[in-house]
């Protein structure tokens, strides 16, 4: 495992390089949550249940991306991904994660999250803590403020509806 410290934004976060048998490497804050998290896609394959499945050239939006694992996952398939990440710190790491792998060109990541309207929200995250749930929306105004694992953040949120694809004809819609 590899260490190194990010100089993008306010705080620097340690970011750690691991590796995963079904993967190859990935950069990660949290590394317990995300072998957490690879484990369920490549070993338990819980995303892959009631049939659910990705043929190449399918088209997949992964909404609150992470760090990527999924996006990349999909991307391995064959799949054209849109991954949508609203924290700053997470979503560099998913764009890292996606040159990391080569996938420029099939994975686009968005720094925005999704609502079913246009408007700013705090989001509180929880890059330290080992948490399915590392992340929690505020609907009204409150303080940031950043007291040791929680971290707030102001993030925009915006309508699916507003982004277009490059293919507007999509066969199967995979979350």
């Amino acid at each position: 495992m590899s260490k190194f410290n990010s100089t993008k934004g306010i705080e620097q976060e340690t970011i750690r390089k691991i590796a995963h048998p079904a993967l190859g490497e990935i950069y990660c804050l949290n590394e317990p949550e995300t072998r957490m998290v690879l484990d369920e896609i490549f070993v338990d394959k819980l995303y892959f249940r009631e049939g659910i499945f990705i043929l190449p050239g399918d088209i997949v939006f992964d909404v609150g991306a992470n760090i990527g694992v999924f996006t990349l996952c999909a991307a391995q398939h064959g799949a054209e991904v849109y991954a949508y990440e609203p924290i700053p710190a997470t979503f560099g790491l998913l764009q890292q994660n996606i040159h990391l792998h080569g996938y420029d060109k099939t994975a686009q990541a968005i720094n925005i999250g999704l609502s079913d309207r246009a408007e700013d929200k705090i989001m509180f995250h929880y890059p330290t803590v080992a948490d399915p749930v590392s992340v929690r929306v505020i609907s009204r105004e409150v303080p940031v403020r950043t007291d040791g694992a929680r971290r707030g953040t102001g993030v925009p949120l915006q309508p699916l509806r507003d982004w277009s694809l490059s293919r507007p004809h999509a066969s199967r819609l995979t979350s």
